[in-house]
């Protein structure tokens, strides 16, 4: 028999009052301690129920079998797992991400505990403190999807022997689905007309998002390269990140973000006077400017003539103008959920939504439009149910007519 092996019984003890309760004895062994150990499970009310925990037992042992003993501690496990499969070969954003939540949030907490002495309760507790400082059910979770990665990461080393994070005991909620803000195609029309002579570097930015869908990356990213002025389509091929220099860009999230989309005629308007502008300041400031490659939507200024805008800088400049003109408080991203509500309400087929948004797959689009797709399907189902009415009214009125002339 394997060191690893559980053996066990069930021995049943009758209570004072008469009734019947089920005990199992087992010996295990202590992966930490390199012992073999005796331990008792008592109070089961059925014999039933304390096989099945004694058959749970027995399949962990199993999965023991291939643990090695070690030493090494949350912190130990976290950064290996990090440099071993996050950095270098996920997106910067996300490598971001979980270094973020593994150097601020569990390393300060769970770090110093040997990774194969923590606890459910360890991770509970974490999570707890955690909403106690004041973090957003989403900050949370996303600290426990980390913690499951590196779960996932320690038991592919056998380091442990199962995932904690995945445990069904922990109470942790899930984030709630905010309502998306989203104004109309009227009010995205106004807040462009409406930007100022020195807010004209954004002017065609706002419309990219809210008359095309694009992504902010996507629009701070969209080269002069990537405009077919023959066809009149735009390639979205390349994003700017928080992460990228001045003038450099990353690839895009998923292959299907690629796509070629063709352009509106407001938007090819835009397009144009955005190439006239920039010919004009070329000449006033006498500075050169890549009419073949450069950034469409660009610093203005002459000081940074024809650079790229940084992400945080440009979300900061539209909040300026949403706020000048008096529109609800919304996010840059939001523009894009407008185009899509807007689609949607417009009775645009979801794989043509999900195409032209870029997501991965219809389910998607589904997914984070189905408050508005629900919307729309109750107003159809009450246009139905106005027809049909109108319908019965007339086939009454023309019975009525007939009783009438028969009369």
């Amino acid at each position: 028999m394997a060191k690893y092996d559980i053996t066990g019984s069930i021995q049943m003890r009758i209570l004072k009052n008469g009734k019947k309760k089920y005990d199992v004895h087992y010996r295990y062994w202590d992966v930490a301690e390199g012992k073999r150990k005796t331990a008792v499970k008592g109070g089961f009310d059925r014999k039933g129920e304390a096989q099945v925990f004694l058959d749970e037992l027995k399949m962990k042992s199993k999965a023991t079998a291939g643990v090695v003993k070690t030493e090494k501690t949350v912190a130990d496990v976290a950064d290996e797992w990090f440099f071993t499969e996050v950095e270098g070969k996920l997106r910067k954003n996300t490598c971001n991400w979980y270094r973020v939540n593994k150097d601020n949030h569990i390393i300060p907490h769970l770090g110093s505990f040997k990774i194969q002495d923590v606890t459910v309760a360890a991770l509970q507790e974490l999570y707890d403190l955690k909403q106690q400082e004041g973090l957003s059910e989403a900050s949370v979770y996303y600290i426990h999807r980390t913690l499951k990665q590196i779960y996932k990461f320690a038991l592919k080393k056998h380091y442990v022997i199962d995932n904690l994070a995945s445990s069904p005991e922990l109470r942790l909620k899930r984030p709630k689905k905010k309502k998306l803000p989203i104004i109309s195609a009227e009010e995205i029309q106004k807040l462009v007309q409406n930007c100022g002579e020195n807010e004209f570097d954004l002017k065609l930015a706002i419309a990219l998002a809210g008359f095309m869908g694009l992504r902010r990356g996507e629009v701070l990213g969209l080269r002069w390269s990537a405009i077919d002025e023959k066809n009149k389509t735009l390639g979205v091929i390349e994003q700017k990140t928080k992460y990228d220099t001045a003038n450099t860009t990353s690839e895009l999230k998923t292959d299907s973000s690629h796509r070629i989309l063709p352009i509106p005629d407001v938007i090819w308007e835009l397009i144009c006077q955005q190439k006239e502008r920039l010919e004009q300041l070329a000449a006033f400031y006498s500075k050169e400017y890549d009419f073949a490659n450069g950034f469409v939507c660009c610093l203005l200024s002459e000081q940074a003539f024809g650079n790229s805008f940084t992400p945080a800088y440009f979300s900061k400049k539209f909040s300026e103008i949403v706020k000048r003109q008096g529109i609800k408080a919304i996010r840059f991203h939001d523009l894009r959920h407008s185009y899509a509500s807007w689609l949607i309400h417009r009775k645009v087929p979801v794989p043509t939504v999900s195409r032209l948004l870029g997501h991965a797959s219809p389910d998607i689009t589904l997914k984070i439009y189905a408050h508005v797709i629900n919307t729309a399907y109750l107003q159809e189902c009450e246009e139905i149910n106005n027809y049909l009415n109108a319908i019965s009214a007339q086939g009454g009125e023309k019975e009525i007519r007939d009783r009438k002339t028969s009369g």
